[in-house]
């Protein structure tokens, strides 16, 4: 398992979710995927999400999760924020949200990005560290980097326990065409996240038991659309849709009709899509993209490069 078998499903299930994303699910029943513009990306471009998961991956990479490793990502995600990724044409962080905005600028984070992160925790329980998450999970459990990139930037322990809960699934993740059972992923996932959630479980396991069906999810409402839990469920909810897959199931197959049916309830599309992406992309690889969607990325050979051949995402 290498870094571009979560990447590359995360990306593309992020640049499918973009158009869909902050609309209501009535009227995207017939937007088809990759086909049209949202906002001043360009055409087919991944968001925020895909460019900050390269920014985890990047720090993993410099420091090994050893003790610098918080003060890299912090520094990284603060330069995205900024400039954006100059070598793919960017001049700022497109995507960046307003908690993630504030806390970067804040003028003590860079000296003290945990406890400036803190210092505004009680202002969101945004699932903007979950997205980012995934790449954790191919390093050692005993580093904790889940936690400790999340803290970064979001301490709430609903996000804290939310990215715990989203490495530990991937963790557990068998490889395709083994079975997926909740006894074999969710239950010892839930059973080490669980700490990380604090006082906050029980209203937690209140959102993950809706994860049966998206439509009690309401993933398209304005009010929490970017609500950690609601997140994560959507998390338990890929799990759950593996258990069907068997031998002959056709791996790309899968994973397109999963993400669109999955962006088509609108909401926050591209973050719900790349946090189901990692968990089908753990199972499946980086084969479970479609090859048409895959060359519709305009800087899908820069994802190839950036973490596998060791490419910075930031400028020097």
């Amino acid at each position: 398992m290498g870094s571009i078998d979560l990447l590359l499903p995360i990306a593309a299930a992020d640049a499918v979710g973009l158009p869909f994303g902050g609309r209501y699910a009535e009227n995207l029943q017939t937007l088809e995927p990759l086909t049209q513009r949202a906002r001043d990306f360009t055409l087919n471009d991944w968001t925020d999400d895909t460019d900050l998961t390269v920014c985890v991956g990047r720090a993993i990479i410099e420091t090994g999760g050893e003790e610098d490793f918080e003060m890299n990502v912090a520094a990284r995600i603060a330069q995205w924020v900024r400039i954006g990724i100059p070598k793919l044409g960017d001049q700022y962080g497109q995507g960046c949200g307003g908690h993630l905005s504030r806390v970067t600028k804040d003028p003590g984070y860079d000296r003290d990005p945990l406890g400036t992160a803190a210092h505004h925790s009680y202002m969101s329980a945004g699932n903007g560290s979950l997205k980012r998450t995934a790449l954790t999970a191919l390093m050692p459990r005993e580093l904790e980097l889940a936690a400790r990139q999340g803290r970064v930037t979001h301490s709430d322990p609903r996000c804290v326990g939310s990215c715990v809960l989203l490495d530990e699934i991937l963790r557990h993740m068998p490889r395709f065409p083994a079975p997926v059972t909740d006894a074999a992923v969710l239950r010892p996932a839930f059973l080490r996240a669980r700490p990380a959630f604090a006082e906050h479980w029980k209203v937690a396991t209140t959102w993950f038991r809706k994860c049966q069906r998206l439509d009690d999810l309401e993933l398209d409402s304005r009010d929490n659309r970017s609500f950690v839990l609601k997140t994560a469920t959507v998390a338990i909810w890929a799990v759950q849709r593996l258990h069907k897959c068997n031998a002959d199931t056709v791996p790309a197959d899968f994973f397109r009709d999963s993400v669109v049916h999955l962006v088509r309830r609108g909401g926050d599309a591209d973050t719900n899509a790349v946090v189901a992406a990692a968990v089908w992309g753990k199972y499946f690889g980086a084969k479970c993209v479609p090859a048409d969607w895959a060359n519709k990325l305009p800087h899908i050979e820069w994802l190839y490069e950036v973490l596998d051949c060791g490419a910075d995402p930031a400028p020097n």
